[in-house]
Order: C-alpha cells, then sequence, then structure tokens
C-alpha cells in the first residue's frame, strides 16, 4: 500500500524533473530575448531571469529580472 508521503514525494519528483527539463529547453532556446534563467540556490522551484523587453515596444532595450516561485 502506498502512503501519502510516498505520493507526495514521488509527485515532487516527477515536478523536479519536469521543471528540470522546462529550464533546460529554455537556456537552450537561443531566444535572443532570454539573458538567462537559473534556480536560486539549487532550488528548481525558485528561479531568477533576465529578459530583454520586447522590440517596438516602450520596453524596447530595457533589460528586466524576474524572481519566480513556482509551485510543487
Amino acid at each position: 500500500m502506498t502512503t501519502i508521503s510516498q505520493n507526495q514525494l514521488t509527485s515532487r519528483m516527477l515536478a523536479e524533473r519536469r521543471y528540470q527539463r522546462d529550464l533546460r529547453e529554455i537556456t537552450d532556446s537561443n531566444n535572443p530575448s532570454i539573458i538567462f534563467v537559473e534556480s536560486i540556490d539549487g532550488d528548481l522551484l525558485s528561479l531568477e531571469a533576465a529578459i530583454r523587453g520586447p522590440v517596438s515596444t516602450p520596453y524596447e532595450n530595457g533589460i528586466f529580472f524576474i524572481d519566480l516561485k513556482l509551485s510543487e
């Protein structure tokens, strides 16, 4: 029989694998708008990023820093 804590651990592991894959896709995308995206202190649920403002908008030539907190 599977306990609740085992299910939570399995869900957490699956989420971490998904986050790792998504983070790798973002960093490997060569998207010129993305300067960097990385985890904070190795925590895949806490990310920091820097992006460029979109062309032809008031934000063009701006660099924006973002802290992301993802849910499990």
